[in-house]
């Protein structure tokens, strides 16, 4: 059985753990870059690794004792969860770093870390949610998996219905506009990275036409320490379109590939904002768009004062902040969220921030780009 093709009866962890590092792999196979002229992309995204690798078994079974996972991702089947980018986008930062911490240890020439009981329940606890959370049998996209079909039959009716109800993009050119000030401020909220930003679908509603829903959340942050003063003036921004003759697929962390012209062939859309989802005019959409504008040059402004520690040792709160979804939805409180993820993600980044900043961290990315051996097997 090929990586590709691990369905969600599988729960073997090493090959749950080849299917993510694949993923991985093609992810930054299609990367032209990882730099950014602000920020240390790089390094705090090892930071957030490293944080992960340590943390990432104790939130699961903290998780699991209120809520099964398979409860997890049932509850998980709804449009706009804040960060649902999380559920398949972030393991792969749980993969990496525990790769990071086997290749501080000496791996591949013979040293590893003693981890493998927290990976094995992280793996088959997110399989188990991941199975549920799909409806298509698979674990992640690959192959003729074109997406992230994760919506019942009536959820999907409902949304495509109210997007026909209101016809086709008026302004085509104001809605791209809007789409990219709501991409924009995401990006600039977290740090030079989409981690608000999710698509699901596509869904088939037969002739030839397909739903596909774009959610823009985490537009008013809680856990970064600069969002509470960054806060958009509504909870999160979810359009529902009804495309004729498109083909898109969603990759595993929630990107979405399709043609740039696609807006002109939606016959179709709903724009649903806050806590409420409420359906708003496009005119409603493009002021709250723009008015993301001071925001942003308020967020460059606080970047351009960080130091080099600081571009570094956010990684960890920032990572930590893609679980607010799965802790919202398992019942959790932003008090106990704070205890069980966010202080413990950046307790356990504080003891790399150091070393990383000098530049002294494993070479994880010629491991993810080259010839390597496999990651160390998970010994159950």
């Amino acid at each position: 059985m090929s990586t590709a093709d691990v369905r969600a009866t599988v729960l073997d962890p090493n090959e749950i753990e080849a299917l993510n590092l694949a993923g991985v792999r093609t992810l930054m196979g299609a990367r032209t870059a990882l730099e950014a002229p602000l920020l240390d992309v790089p390094g705090k995204m090892i930071h957030g690794n490293y944080a992960m690798a340590h943390t990432l078994p104790s939130i699961a079974r903290a998780i699991e004792e209120r809520v099964p996972a398979e409860e997890l991702g049932r509850r998980l089947k709804q449009t706009s969860v804040q960060m649902s980018i999380g559920l398949g986008g972030l393991l792969f930062t749980y993969v990496l770093g525990r790769l990071q911490r086997h290749l501080d240890a000496g791996w591949p020439d013979g040293g590893r870390v003693d981890d493998d009981e927290g990976a094995a329940f992280v793996y088959s606890w997110w399989a188990r949610a991941m199975r549920e959370y799909r409806n298509d049998g698979r674990l992640l996209p690959g192959g003729d998996a074109r997406g992230w079909p994760i919506l019942g039959d009536a959820d999907v009716k409902e949304l495509a219905g109210l997007a026909l109800e209101r016809g086709p993009v008026q302004d085509t050119a104001g809605a791209r506009r809007s789409i990219a000030q709501l991409e924009a401020f995401i990006f600039m909220l977290h740090a030079d990275a989409r981690d608000g930003i999710n698509h699901h679908g596509p869904y088939d509603l037969g002739d030839g036409r397909i739903l596909l829903v774009k959610e823009h959340t985490d537009i008013q942050n809680l856990y970064l320490p600069w969002g509470p003063d960054h806060r958009a003036s509504e909870s999160r921004v979810v359009l529902a379109l009804v495309l004729q003759d498109v083909d898109c697929r969603i990759d595993f962390v929630g990107g979405l590939h399709i043609d740039e012209d696609y807006l002109s062939r939606c016959v179709g859309f709903e724009v649903l904002v806050g806590d409420d989802l409420r359906s708003v005019s496009e005119q409603e959409w493009h002021e709250l768009a723009e008015s993301l504008g001071p925001l942003n040059r308020s967020l460059l402004k606080h970047y351009m004062g960080w130091d080099e520690r600081q571009k570094v040792d956010h990684g960890a709160v920032q990572y930590g902040n893609v679980l607010r979804g799965w802790m919202e939805t398992a019942g959790f409180t932003e008090a106990e969220t704070r205890r069980i993820v966010i202080d413990p993600m950046v307790a356990a980044g504080e003891r790399y921030t150091d070393r990383i900043v000098g530049g002294d961290f494993p070479p994880i990315w010629d491991f993810v780009g080259g010839d390597y051996p496999p990651v160390p097997s998970i010994r159950t």
